[in-house]
């Protein structure tokens, strides 16, 4: 068995935070970090924009090369799921069989795309995106001339049917709602964000769905409630995330949309604590349990996290923001 003073699960944006706060407050400590994909920590905001577009290459997505990790001795394990959380010895099952036993961990394992349960999800070309993966294999999709099909109109929709549109791709946006952004503008903000798409070339069709993706070897066409029939070379699917909590719920924490924590993100065991996607906290500002999906919130909860579980004792007070690019 392996051990480690400081365990970070999850290898994006708020892991990479914490790690530097723990190496700054604490010079002596062992800091070990699992992610599941085979990357150093990324920006993944890019994704959807500048790297979809082609104005920024992968090694520009990166927070630091891993040199800097190996510098500052934050030892990695990349490509390689938590199998398994034990609270009570506090140590870690990893896919591949090593066990580590920790001193204090985070969980920050984000989220993954919601699947619509609909016919043809499982054809090639149909893409959800999430990783540098995701975006890299839309991108190799996306010649001019080709024809998208984006299921639906949140952030990640838009942004990658506004690069797509710029790479000249035909592009078209299914929306179920009566316009764009559904869960966060009203219809005046986006009747002006639709009208501004499709003066740059875009199509929306709002109180509409996807019912069926159609195509022998590949998607080829999409079948809307409407009854019409639109064909394609590419259909991705942005309709929202899951947190991915299941390793915090078999353990035995506490799990209510979220890894429910205190103002300090311990979860319901002291020596655990959570950040990013998948911690629901309360929000000093509007009062209420929150679990914010952004990238705001999981840098700031990754730096918070790690000066708590050095000993900093500091309590949640971000005003939360969003942005968009398209």
């Amino acid at each position: 068995m392996h051990a480690t003073d400081y365990l970070l699960l999850g290898g994006g944006l708020a892991s990479a935070q914490a790690a530097k706060q723990l190496r700054q407050h604490d010079a002596a400590a062992s800091i070990t970090l699992v992610g599941e994909e085979p990357y150093v920590p990324y920006d993944r905001p890019p994704l959807s924009k500048e790297f979809l577009r082609g104005e920024k290459t992968r090694d520009h997505l990166f927070f630091e090369p891993e040199s800097y990790f190996r510098d500052n001795r934050i030892d990695l394990i990349l490509g390689t799921p938590v199998q398994q959380l034990h609270t009570a010895g506090k140590r870690v099952t990893l896919a591949d069989g090593r066990t580590f036993q920790f001193g204090k961990a985070l969980i920050a394992t984000g989220g993954r795309p919601i699947r619509l349960p609909i016919p043809g999800t499982n054809l090639p070309g149909v893409h959800y995106l999430r990783t540098l993966d995701d975006a890299a294999a839309i991108a190799a999709r996306a010649a001019p001339g080709a024809r998208a099909v984006l299921v639906g109109a949140g952030f990640i929709g838009m942004e990658v049917a506004a690069s797509l549109t710029q790479r000249g791709v035909h592009t078209t946006v299914i929306e179920a709602q009566a316009h764009i952004w559904p869960r966060f503008a009203d219809a005046t903000l986006a009747g002006a964000i639709q009208d501004y798409f499709v003066q740059k070339g875009g199509t929306i069709r709002t109180r509409n769905q996807v019912t069926e993706i159609r195509g022998e070897d590949r998607a080829s066409s999409v079948l809307l409630k409407s009854g019409d029939m639109l064909p394609c070379d590419l259909v991705v699917i942005g309709v929202g995330i899951v947190p991915n909590v299941e390793l915090a719920k078999e353990a035995g924490l506490t799990v209510d949309n979220g890894i429910v924590v205190n103002e300090y993100l311990q979860s319901s065991h002291p020596d655990v604590y959570a950040a990013g996607d998948v911690a629901n906290y309360m929000d000093p500002i509007f009062r209420k349990r929150r679990r914010v999906e952004h990238w705001g919130h999981a840098e700031y909860c990754g730096q918070l996290a790690g000066q708590n579980m050095a000993g900093a004792g500091n309590p949640y007070d971000l005003l939360t923001y969003v942005w968009s690019d398209l």
